[in-house]
């Protein structure tokens, strides 16, 4: 097995300019899930700042607006995302560049619906005690049809009867520490 790789796979495709890509039809669409091994919220502390990259499924309880923050390489455009996960442990999963304009999009539009993300390729970092944030080959998947995610509705089900118990999320901004509600509204 290769020392540096990308995927966990055994083989991987390298697809270029000579390749066809056509569009699956529905009797192969059941080989397309890909393998999953997601990381709780409650591990983070193993992965943060470390060169590891894990999965991770949760819901979208709430979408920041995107906005601009300084960096070594200059301003660079970001969206926060706040997720639960089963054990209703909130993270923020922290959307850079092209993400914004694609997956973050979609996820807003269906924010109301709490859609829940399947990420592949996520780092975890100190800020905000262990939050996550996208690298180039992150990829997403929102409202998978996968077991794990069907596990995740029936919570989602009861986030109502527990939104007292989410209601007061401390989120790190900008250097300060402010308290959210479920809305994202600030308290």
């Amino acid at each position: 097995m290769p020392h540096h790789r990308i995927a966990r796979n055994d083989y991987q495709w390298h697809i270029n300019s000579k390749n066809v890509v056509e569009e699956v039809t529905e009797e192969y669409s059941s080989i397309l899930v890909p393998p999953y091994n997601f990381v709780s919220f409650s591990e983070f502390s193993k992965y943060i700042n470390s060169d590891a990259y894990v999965d991770i499924i949760g819901v979208v309880i709430h979408a920041y607006p995107p906005r601009e923050i300084p960096t070594v390489n200059g301003p660079q455009r970001i969206q926060e995302l706040l997720l639960v996960n089963q054990e209703l442990i909130p993270k923020i999963l922290t959307m850079w560049d092209q993400f914004i304009e694609n997956e973050c999009v979609a996820i807003v539009k269906n924010i109301k619906t709490k859609p829940i993300i399947a990420a592949y390729r996520i780092r975890i970092v100190s800020f905000n005690d262990g939050s996550m944030s996208t690298k180039g080959s992150s990829t997403f998947v929102i409202n998978p049809d996968i077991p794990e995610a069907t596990k995740l509705r029936s919570c989602k089900q009861h986030f109502g009867y527990r939104q007292k118990y989410l209601s007061r999320i401390p989120i790190k901004s900008t250097g300060i520490w402010h308290v959210t509600n479920v809305t994202g509204e600030q308290i």
